[in-house]
């Protein structure tokens, strides 16, 4: 994981928590992402790619609905993350 600390020209950060869950099992969120299931996450960072003004950062929280789901949670994120790091400063982090 990149650390958030490090350096960067931008001072601005756009920060995106997502809230995952292995089954139908919701937790305190309304509609959390399944794991396994089709997340909101690429269509948002798309649509960050495509903004005129693209001095930001972007960190995703990533959520579970309890601690079993974290790792896959952290992994769905990873996975999706590794497709936009050269079009956007992003980063991660688990909560």
């Amino acid at each position: 994981m990149e650390s958030i600390t490090r350096k960067s020209n931008s001072q601005n950060w756009i920060v995106i928590p997502t809230y995952w869950t292995s089954g139908t099992k919701t937790g305190g969120f309304d509609h959390p992402t399944p794991v396994n299931g089709n997340s909101t996450l690429p269509r948002l960072l798309d649509s960050m790619i495509n903004q005129k003004e693209n001095d930001f950062r972007v960190l995703i929280l990533a959520g579970g609905v309890d601690e079993s789901v974290l790792p896959l949670a952290s992994e769905a994120v990873d996975q999706i993350k590794q497709k936009y790091q050269d079009q956007l400063q992003i980063t991660n982090c688990d909560y």
